[in-house]
């Protein structure tokens, strides 16, 4: 009577990087697992997970109705509590194995991972693990050659628990597939294992999953730079625009153009004065450069000012502009008091030496314009680094209530600060610093730390302001400042995007990608080295216990070499059994005792059997078990004849005790005592004793010659 198949759906079981459906089979019938979701027409792998205390099948075929065209493979997985045998089939359940291994693949109590290959050629594969094509364990290439488009999933006579690896839907990656992808450039382009956009994001976003929107100033793909858009403000994320016009010096839709030689000011619409030797006059202001006179006629500081003057004069020294290069901060002043008349007020440059405040430059100035507090600054400046080779950057400038030099001094370039407009550092987010003291009031990038955020993390480092560690790189290479990613691999023994995480139990290796071998009693092997410290599992060999033994050995390290097994099939790697009998003369379970034969005068063969259950000689005299049956018994017979032999003792020891009872009874008044029997020769669980009438006990069914009678005292 077949068996009903009890199938269970139960929760889905999620990993890192795949969706695996999990459920149960229980007799003889099958589990179609496309009904689970998972492809299979189309494809040519899949990874499961099997637990169950018996042998797993899987079926695969081209049609549903497939058992009489024999166009079919079985892969059978046994268990290993008793030596079995895996094996891939053509055609049928019991036939010849086309592959086989004696590795054990299932266990009760937990699951193992393995990975099915096949191709419309008739190769079939399976190997151990989650990456297919991998530690492979079976091969073959058969002569049904079709289309695989379903897999069925079998326990034989126990309860099954399977779960079957799906791929994420499109759209979603990672671990339960419950992340959705970011925006990359090309649908579907979002890997299931980590959800990274492989070509890339659409415009107005970044990072490696593209969930980043562009921080400010940045724009289109890739997050390019921002053109110079008015007041500072953004341009549009996706096209780079800028809405609200250019700033000064710059045009184009994007702002990304310098004005043209000769123009100057917003969207380049003003022409510069007459500048000497036909020298162009700066961009932003229209300036004419501090180093070239008006050409004749002209004056101002745009030189665009008919006869009228427009004069700077400073005075200061090489000293005293060496004290004012080297100070961290300065003081500006001016007053109109005591100003000649040719100029509207006298402008005084202080620093700090010591502990005493010294005036170093004094400037007559023709009018408090914020260019012309722009022109001084821009002159000293050049000075100083003509003079002393050296720039101009205090960290601090301290002025008095002239928001005219208040603006000249903020009126630095995008990203620089301070008096002699120094570059900014590298601000969280491409944000400007600070355009007096430089300070990133949104904190470092990543990678970079410091006041100004102008100091890089030092080697082992990464992160704002440098506070995380790098991970476990190879060859102990510092990791990457910005990110914290190594270079290479991770060091042997760790893994992780960060190389910060230690192997798991069963892998081993850089980036832990290894997987152990069959160590001793399932113990873990070393993480960094691969190796087993208590030695192999019987049945494999190497330095890390990853192969399996060769034909014609088995055992620890593969250290023992097969007996005379049946027809030179090889032993069970694991324990030697020639599990379908021995070559003719050879007897045992490992087919490594050559005994003596001894047939009748009717050619009966007799042999009796040692103390570990293998066959010897039977040169014996009356006692003899006849052979009458040399077929091979089949191992997974063994349990039940044992069985049935232990009950028949059991019965005969039971009828053999009352019978001895009744006899007591009938002579109560006979007490026998027996002192020192002795009998080196006999087998106590075949023979047995039987009292006579003077009380003399008499070995009648002894198999062995030197029996011996011995008397009683009464």
């Amino acid at each position: 009577m077949g068996l009903v198949l009890i199938l269970v759906l139960t929760q889905v079981f999620y990993t890192d990087a795949y969706q695996y459906v999990s459920f149960n089979t229980s007799g003889k019938h099958v589990k179609y697992i496309n009904d689970v979701g998972v492809k299979i027409t189309g494809a040519h792998s899949m990874v499961l997970k099997v637990k169950t205390c018996s042998k797993a099948y899987l079926i695969l075929t081209e049609t549903v109705l497939y058992q009489k065209t024999k166009a079919y493979y079985v892969v059978m997985l046994d268990r290993t509590e008793k030596p079995r045998l895996s094996s891939i089939l053509e055609g049928c359940l019991t036939c010849t194995a086309k592959a086989s291994s004696s590795i054990r693949m299932l266990y009760c109590s937990f699951y193992k991972v393995f990975w099915l290959s096949w191709d419309d050629k008739g190769l079939i594969q399976i190997g151990r693990g989650n990456t297919p094509y991998k530690n492979k364990l079976m091969s073959h290439r058969g002569s049904n050659k079709f289309t695989i488009n379903y897999i069925q999933a079998m326990s034989h006579g126990h309860s099954g628990d399977w779960q079957v690896r799906k791929d994420c839907p499109p759209g979603r990656y990672g671990s339960r597939c419950v992340l959705r992808c970011g925006q990359c450039a090309c649908p579907g382009d979002c890997d299931p294992n980590y959800g990274r956009c492989k070509k890339g994001c659409k415009p107005g976003w970044r990072g490696i999953r593209c969930k980043r929107v562009c921080p400010n100033s940045t724009h289109g793909v890739g997050c390019q730079k921002c053109g110079h858009c008015s007041l500072g403000e953004n341009c549009h994320r996706e096209t780079g625009r800028c809405e609200t016009g250019c700033d000064l010096g710059w045009m184009g839709q994007k702002c990304d153009q310098e004005c043209m030689s000769g123009s100057y000011g917003a969207n380049c619409s003003n022409t510069c004065g007459h500048c000497g030797n036909n020298t162009a006059c700066d961009q932003v202001n229209g300036i004419c450069p501090p180093d070239t006179d008006c050409e004749p006629g002209w004056s101002g500081y745009r030189c665009d000012k008919d006869g009228e003057e427009d004069k700077i004069l400073i005075f200061s020294t090489d000293e005293q502009l060496g004290y004012l290069s080297e100070a961290n901060t300065i003081y500006m002043d001016g007053t109109l008091s005591c100003c000649p008349n040719l100029w509207n007020q006298l402008y005084t440059v202080h620093a700090r030496s010591g502990y005493t405040m010294y005036p170093l430059v004094f400037a007559l100035l023709p009018n408090r314009q914020p260019t012309t507090y722009a022109r001084l600054f821009t002159l000293l400046k050049t000075e100083v680094q003509q003079i002393l080779n050296q720039p101009l950057s205090p960290a601090t400038v301290q002025t008095d209530f002239e928001m005219a030099a208040i603006r000249a001094v903020e009126a630095c370039p995008r990203g620089t600060f301070g008096l002699g407009c120094v570059e900014c550092g590298h601000c969280k987010d491409d944000a400007l610093c600070h355009v007096t003291t430089g300070i990133c009031t949104s904190g470092c990038a990543d990678g970079w730390t410091g006041t100004r955020c102008d100091q890089e993390c030092r080697d082992g480092t990464w992160g704002m302001y440098c506070k995380l560690e790098c991970g476990q790189c190879q060859d102990g290479e510092p990791c990457d400042k910005v990110t914290g990613r190594c270079p290479g691999e991770c060091a042997p023994s760790w893994t992780g995007c960060n190389c910060d995480a230690e192997c798991t139990s069963g892998t081993y290796g850089p980036g832990c990608k290894e997987e152990c071998g069959w160590c001793k009693d399932e113990e873990p092997c070393d993480k960094v080295t691969g190796m087993c410290e208590n030695g192999c599992y019987p049945g494999t060999k190497g330095d890390k216990c990853e192969h399996e033994c060769a034909d014609g050995s088995y055992g620890t390290n593969c250290s023992v070499m097969c007996g005379h097994c049946l027809d030179g099939i090889p032993c069970e790697s694991e324990t030697g059994f020639c599990l379908l009998g021995c070559s003719p003369g050879w007897e045992g379970l490992r087919c490594d005792y050559k005994g003596k034969t001894d047939e009748d005068e009717d050619g009966v063969l007799w042999f009796t059997c040692d103390d570990e259950g293998s066959r010897v000689p039977g040169d014996l005299d009356t006692t003899k078990t006849k052979l009458t049956n040399t077929t091979p018994v089949k191992p997974d017979k063994v349990a039940a004849i044992s069985l049935g032999i232990t009950l028949i003792i059991i019965v005969i020891c039971v009828i053999g005790g009352g019978v001895v009872a009744w006899r007591r009874c009938r002579r109560p008044e006979e007490e026998l005592k027996v002192h020192g029997i002795v009998n080196p020769g006999a087998n106590t669980e075949s023979s047995f004793v039987e009292i006579q009438g003077e009380g003399a006990f008499k070995n009648t069914d002894s198999r062995w010659k030197n029996t011996s009678t011995f008397e009683s005292q009464t």
